[in-house]
């Protein structure tokens, strides 16, 4: 789960919730892993709409 921005969100609160910056080609995506999301994902595409 995350957001683009123009800057790097580098902070003391930051590194206390871990959360991480990817640089890109148009700046950084600012990113907090949210552990189990991806479980919830692969079952929600298993199920039948």
């Amino acid at each position: 789960m995350g957001f683009e921005s123009l800057q790097p969100y580098a902070c003391d609160g930051a590194l206390r919730a871990n959360i991480t910056n990817e640089g890109g080609a148009e700046g950084y995506r600012v990113l907090k892993n949210i552990m189990g999301l991806w479980l919830l994902q692969r079952i929600c595409g298993e199920l039948p709409d």
